[in-house]
């Protein structure tokens, strides 16, 4: 490789580090504005809420903060379907059970009716 094939690869790689920069720039700073404002929020709640949300993503090193916003939503949906589909069961059980009551009462009627049915055949 030249030197004037290295500047060029160089050049490229420094012009999207600076479009990520003002990106980055363009994002980060009415983010901070707003989270400014609700710091210094004359509610005690919002105040302290904020203050103990920036407290925790300080506390947190970048990677874990990437992997959780990464891989965070896919692990909530999972995590929701399945307390659906747990609270669906929770819910067919006692159905289930009601129904299963009817069906066992209907077919001791039907067994009582077919007895006397019998019984009245017998009798005539």
């Amino acid at each position: 490789m030249t030197l004037l094939t290295i500047i060029a690869k160089m050049s490229e790689g420094l012009g999207k580090t600076c479009a990520i920069f003002f990106l980055t720039l363009l994002f980060s700073l009415p983010l901070g504005m707003i989270i400014t404002f609700l710091r210094m929020s004359k509610s005690k709640v919002i105040s302290s809420v904020t203050r103990f949300v920036v407290a925790v993503l300080r506390g947190t090193p970048l990677m874990l903060q990437l992997i959780a916003v990464t891989y965070g939503p896919y692990v909530l949906r999972s995590l929701m379907v399945m307390v659906v589909m747990k609270s669906n069961s929770v819910m067919e059980r006692p159905l289930n059970y009601t129904m299963v009551q009817k069906e066992n009462k209907v077919n001791r009627a039907n067994q009582v009716l077919r007895v006397l049915q019998v019984l009245l055949l017998m009798i005539m």
